[in-house]
This record gives structure tokens, sequence and C-alpha cells, in this order.
């Protein structure tokens, strides 16, 4: 909790810090990428998980913000429905992916490091698609007359 407090609270200032949006969303991506590849290598011990899992905690504080703007910006008109899908959605994965890592839980951290895995892959990959462009329809399309 503290490295991902640590990171949110100055999150405005790190991504002048780190360059900007585009190059804070790399970095924090690029520092969950190797605390979970840290975790999945060495996470047996006290020491060998609190590392890798507060760099991932550290990576995502500073790419949450980021993504969360980015998101509120689609449909501004239904930014509080799209910040309640955001957070909610992403309590339903995390729910999804811890219960799926406790299923698995053979008594070593191989189960939630490899859960972990794959939800930083597919987050990776996603953190850098763009929505395309809201199209106004109501200038691009005719209106039909009838009479």
């Amino acid at each position: 909790m503290a490295s991902f407090s640590v990171t949110s609270l100055p999150a405005s200032k790190l991504i002048g810090v780190l360059g900007g949006p585009e190059r804070t969303v790399v970095c924090g991506i690029a520092a969950t990428v190797v605390g979970t590849a840290l975790f999945l290598v060495f996470g047996q011990g006290p020491w060998a998980t609190t590392g890798p899992l507060a760099l991932f905690c550290a990576g995502f504080a500073a790419v949450y913000p980021v993504i969360f703007g980015r998101s509120m910006g689609i449909h501004p008109e239904l930014q509080g429905a799209a910040a309640s899908l955001n957070m909610s959605g992403r309590a339903l994965l995390v729910t999804l992916f811890t219960g799926v890592a406790g299923s698995l839980f053979t008594g070593t951290s191989r189960a939630t490091a490899g859960a972990m895995a794959v939800a930083v892959a597919v987050a990776a990959l996603l953190a850098f698609v763009r929505p395309s462009p809201v199209r106004d329809r109501t200038a691009a399309e005719p209106v039909a007359e009838t009479g």
C-alpha cells in the first residue's frame, strides 16, 4: 500500500518529471512488467516478494491517473457512468485474478505471479490502445425529410 500511495499522491508532478503522459505510461508499464517478472522469478520469502510487488504497485500507481483520465475523455457527457464502470471493472478484475491465483495456490508464489503476469500482459497491451475519435453523427448525416 505504501508504494502505491507514495506514488499516487504526487502523480501529477510525477507525470511532469517523467516527461508527460505517454512517457509516464511507458515507464509505469515497464515498472509493472519488471516487478511482475522479478516476483515470478524470485518471489519466495518476504523480501523477494515485497520488493517486486512494491515496484509493481509504484508502476501501476503512476499509470492509473493517465489511463483513468483518458477513459473519462472518451465520452465526456458520460463521465459519471464511465468512472463507475472503470472502478467497478477494475475491482471485478482484481477479484477474478485473486480468485484464480487462490484456486491455483500450491504453497509457492508461482500461481500468484503467473496470474499477475497474465493480467499485466493484457493490461500492458490495452494501455497503448487508443480509442478512435467520436464522430458527431448529427453533423455528418443528413436528416431525412418527410413530406
